[in-house]
């Protein structure tokens, strides 16, 4: 059994994971206590910061370049990185106006919460290969 904790490129992962985030707790605490933005509102704009600065960090620092082109790989990972920030945006929102959790707190949490998922996901995506077909075999 692959265990991805003992992987160099989940370490990589995981301490350039630990430095995006705490840049976005701080630009969050930032719009939010000195530039009065709604909790909801400035974390829209924490959640864009991390699409753009993670897309360079696992294409170009962690992960083994792809076969694919750039842009189907910026293609594909919107889509990948939407759905992971949109739930993390629902929870996100559930935990703070329901659960009246510190939103600090809640962004933590849910950074935890979808931190192995992501991790797996891009490097599927990352690593992507392109399999020869059969003629490609043979030449």
């Amino acid at each position: 059994m692959y265990l991805p904790l003992v992987s160099v490129k989940f370490i990589k992962f995981s301490l350039f994971g630990c430095v995006i985030f705490v840049i976005s707790l701080i630009f969050n605490l930032t719009l939010v206590e000195f530039f009065l933005f709604k909790k909801s509102i400035a974390y829209i704009f924490v959640i864009v910061f991390q699409i753009f600065v993670n897309f360079y960090v696992n294409r170009y620092l962690i992960f083994e370049k792809s076969t694919l082109s750039i842009s189907t790989i910026f293609y594909r990972y919107l889509i990948l990185v939407f759905s992971f920030r949109l739930a993390d945006w629902i929870l996100y929102n559930i935990e703070v106006k329901f659960f009246m959790i510190p939103y600090p707190i809640a962004q933590t949490i849910n950074t935890v919460l979808i931190f192995f998922s992501k991790y797996c996901s891009y490097k599927l995506l990352f690593e992507y290969r392109n399999k020869p077909t059969h003629e490609q075999k043979s030449i």
